[in-house]
């Protein structure tokens, strides 16, 4: 493959795929500006690279006009806010995604609503980059959480926790009600 088709910010995905290409990376956390913004690292700590590889595949149809998908592989560290302590922490996020393109936008949206499969239109310089932080950012944590954390020494308001949680509170409520 040519050099000039090897640019992740301008990638020719057909030209990758009928190669069976494979283009490989990093790229500064701090240059993906959504995957930045969700960050909530300790003060000296700085977001680590994110390490991307991508591998081009046609699939032989019979009768029908190849397919061309990409597989993408994404290796990140995040630095989420732990729901439960409100303490940042450092999380893996591994993930694998593999996307056919098609033709057209109206193609792909009328495949991705039928089909199980991720479908993109095909265009000559397609961002890569571009989709490596749509993923991570999709696959980012619903509830992040620590495995085991200690819970806070003062709720958000400044008050000291119950003792023993929310119903030990219900409970020291009650009792202080005077019984008709």
């Amino acid at each position: 493959m040519a050099a000039r088709r090897l640019d992740p910010h301008k990638l020719d995905i057909a030209a990758l795929a009928a190669d069976a290409g494979r283009i490989e990376g990093e790229v500064d956390g701090q240059a993906l500006e959504r995957w930045r913004e969700m960050q909530s690292p300790p003060a000296d700590v700085s977001l680590p690279p994110v390490r991307w590889t991508a591998r081009g595949e046609r699939r032989a149809r019979s009768g029908q006009v190849p397919q061309t998908w990409i597989h993408l592989q994404v290796q990140a560290r995040a630095w989420p806010t732990c729901q439960r302590c409100l303490q940042p922490f450092c999380t893996p996020i591994e993930l694998e995604r593999a996307f056919r393109f098609v033709a057209t936008e109206g193609e792909a949206e009328a495949l991705d609503a039928e089909s199980e499969d991720d479908v993109l239109a095909l265009s000559p310089s397609f961002d890569l980059i571009g989709l490596v932080e749509d993923e991570l950012v999709l696959d980012w944590p619903l509830v992040p959480r620590h495995a085991q954390c200690n819970p806070p020494e003062h709720g958000r308001d400044g008050e000291p926790p119950p003792e023993q949680g929310p119903f030990a509170a219900l409970a020291a409520l009650k009792s202080r009600q005077p019984r008709p």
